[in-house]
């Protein structure tokens, strides 16, 4: 069995000098918002949305590896992940494999999502739900997507996220085409125990390899159509 280790298998061709200035413009953008007095929102999407745009992109088409691309994902996702960085401080705290960028980016989120009523999370849940899912163009190694394709089926990723998960069902986020580098860092996280999901998806990722964490994540990136 190969062994693990805690070094991240693939770097992030989108980060650096970009990723800091897209990390400041995010920030700035969040705190504006917070001068906005809490009842301007009133779970009208329209001033929502533009602040969300900021990081997560127009219509939740996310344009930086560090941020999940949010359009097309599951209402009950989005509701319940929003909900958890408004009153869960875990889901708020940075940890060891969290980048410099993505915990800054997740501390400016969870300020600003404190201030949303729950008319205003559900409001955000079922517009982004209704916005169709574009994946990501990225590189892949198609030789480990292949190899990704098979760790899918057998680590039984396809029990939630189906069809090669190109579907948000529910809990289950749509992993074909998201971002690389965000994915990676999502599940090395979960292996760690930095980050909880469902009993049987933690399991299971517990007992994934760094190969097979980038042979998924190569497989993942290759759909892109």
């Amino acid at each position: 069995m190969e062994k693990k280790s805690n070094q991240h298998s693939m770097s992030n061709e989108q980060t650096g000098k970009t990723g800091r200035s897209f990390h400041h413009f995010c920030t700035v953008l969040l705190r504006l918002a917070l001068f906005c007095p809490l009842t301007v929102f009133s779970a009208d999407v329209s001033t929502l949305t533009p602040v969300c745009s900021g990081c997560h992109g127009v219509d939740g088409l996310s344009v930086n590896s560090t941020v999940p691309i949010i359009a097309g994902q599951a209402y009950t996702l989005i509701e319940d992940n929003l909900l958890a960085f408004r009153d869960d401080e875990s889901a708020c705290t940075a940890t060891g494999l969290m980048q410099e960028e993505a915990a800054a980016l997740v501390s400016a989120m969870c300020v600003f999502v404190k201030t949303l009523e729950n008319r205003d999370i559900s409001a955000l849940a079922e517009f982004y739900e209704l916005q169709p899912f574009v994946p990501a163009r990225q590189s892949f190694d198609p030789a480990l997507a292949a190899d990704g394709a098979r760790v899918h089926l057998e680590a039984n990723c396809e029990l939630c996220h189906s069809q090669g998960g190109r579907e948000s069902n529910g809990m289950a986020a749509i992993l074909a085409g998201q971002w690389t580098p965000y994915l990676e860092r999502s599940l090395m996280r979960i292996r760690a125990g930095e980050r909880m999901g469902p009993k049987v998806m933690n399991e299971a990722i517990r007992d994934l390899t760094d190969r097979d964490i980038a042979a998924l994540l190569n497989y993942y990136a290759s759909q892109q159509d």
